[in-house]
């Protein structure tokens, strides 16, 4: 992302930039319950489900590396 001059990668780091630079309704929220929740799915995303849903199973269907060009079944099986 690039704000000017400013630029940042990590949507955490995004997310909070925009929180704290912009008006509006905020993306974590104000409240600690729930800020504790929405970090804990950002957490979950970062880590676990973006290594397996996109970077495993999506890239596999496509941009498959196979020889073929058709949906890697041995990554995605595995």
């Amino acid at each position: 992302m690039r704000h000017g001059d400013f630029e940042l990668f990590r949507s955490k780091a995004i997310g909070t930039y925009l929180d704290r630079m912009f008006p509006g309704p905020r993306l974590i929220p104000e409240d600690a319950r729930n800020a504790a929740l929405a970090e804990q799915w950002v957490s979950a995303v970062n880590t676990v489900i973006d290594r397996t849903m996109v970077r495993t199973y999506l890239f596999s269907y496509i941009f498959p590396k196979t020889a073929d060009g058709k949906p890697d079944r041995k990554a995605i099986d595995g």
